[in-house]
């Protein structure tokens, strides 16, 4: 029977010996480094697409909080909706500029009014006779003042309650 010999390595302080190695432990930490290395660098790719994805949905609900904006503030506009049953049904265009809303900095509004029809309030509503309903349809859109792609629609329908004769 014979029995292997271990290469012991000797150094000039007699209490100190190793084992010669043969590299394996150097191979496996650079396979180890390298999985890890490409970890890192997909799940910093996953992180930027995700703050992408965060940013564009904070934009999409800033240009549609100030079309919704524009839209209220339309409402409330007697003047532009006079003028818009004035021009009947062509559009009358507003642009609104928000400096009461968070980020007046960032986005721009126009909203376009149009006039669609007037009817007779009907008698057996608690008005009673001599009211008009006008019908409006207003279409609002916000804009991100740095992305010109960005925008949001908004389109509602409402209607004004009016004495017959005004």
């Amino acid at each position: 029977m014979t029995m292997k010999k271990s290469k012991l390595i000797y150094s000039s302080n007699p209490h100190i010996t190793s084992i010669k190695q043969s590299g394996s432990a150097l191979m496996v930490t650079m396979i180890f480094l390298a999985t890890f290395s490409i970890i890192v660098v997909s799940s910093m790719e996953s992180t930027v697409i995700t703050a992408k994805v965060s940013t564009n949905t904070q934009n999409n609900k800033l240009t549609f909080q100030s079309a919704e904006t524009a839209i209220a503030s339309a409402l409330e506009d007697y003047t532009l909706l006079n003028s818009a049953i004035i021009q009947g049904a062509d559009p009358t265009t507003t642009e609104y500029k928000f400096a009461d809303l968070p980020a007046a900095s960032l986005t721009t509004a126009r909203v376009d009014v149009e006039y669609i029809s007037e009817n007779a309030v009907p008698t057996n509503y608690s008005l009673g006779s001599g009211f008009s309903a006008i019908h409006f349809k207003a279409v609002g859109r916000g804009y991100m003042k740095n992305n010109a792609e960005l925008e949001s629609i908004n389109t509602q329908g409402f209607y004004r309650i009016v004495p017959s004769s005004y």
